[in-house]
C-alpha cells in the first residue's frame, strides 16, 4: 500500500509550487499593467485567489503533518 502521508506531502509541494508560479505571474502583470484598472482587479478579485492559494499550501502541509504524526502513532501501536 502505498504512503498516503507521502501522497499528502506531494499534494502539499504542488500546491506551493503552484503558488509560486500565481506570484511570478502576478509580478510579470504588475510590471506592466500598473493602473487603477489593476488595482481594483487585484482588491476585488487577486487578493481572495492569493489568499487561497496561500491558505491551499499552508492547509495542506498542517495535513500533511498530522498524517505524519497520526501514522507513526499508528506503527508504534503495533
Amino acid at each position: 500500500m502505498a504512503d498516503p502521508s507521502r501522497h499528502l506531502r506531494a499534494l502539499e509541494r504542488a500546491a506551493a509550487d503552484v503558488q509560486r508560479v500565481l506570484e511570478a505571474a502576478i509580478i510579470t502583470v504588475d510590471q506592466k499593467w500598473n493602473d487603477d484598472a489593476r488595482r481594483g482587479f487585484e482588491a476585488e478579485h487577486l487578493a481572495a485567489i492569493r489568499s487561497d492559494a496561500r491558505h491551499l499550501h499552508v492547509d495542506l502541509a498542517e495535513i500533511a503533518q498530522a498524517a505524519d504524526r497520526a501514522f507513526r502513532a499508528l506503527d508504534q501501536d503495533v
